[in-house]
């Protein structure tokens, strides 16, 4: 990100008013999550806690520890992969590439 003015990077200044104008946008929706999350809670029954836990329960990763950087992770991560080609159909190489192969 540059300044728009300068082509340099964006002052000390200008990157606190930035932080500011999104903490005061963060602001103006802070009454309408808790109002959401009143009703849900209401009339579920259940607590905030409960649907945060539920969310981080399971972890999926686009990713496969053969292709990349072996890293720690948690039980209850899932390693998705190439599981998006799986019934993908697979077209031809064009002649250029066959040759170039």
């Amino acid at each position: 990100m540059t300044n728009d003015m300068t082509n340099s990077s964006p002052t000390f200044i200008e990157r606190w008013q930035t932080l500011v104008r999104i903490g005061r946008t963060l602001a103006a929706f802070i009454p309408l999550i808790q109002s959401v999350l009143q009703n849900v809670t209401a009339e579920t029954g259940k607590g905030i806690e409960e649907y945060f836990m539920a969310i981080y329960d399971v972890v999926f990763i686009n990713d496969h520890p053969a292709f990349s950087f072996p890293f720690l992770s948690s039980p209850n991560t899932f390693y998705l992969g190439p599981f998006n080609l799986e019934n993908r159909p697979l077209t031809p190489l064009s002649e250029d590439y066959q040759e170039f192969l």
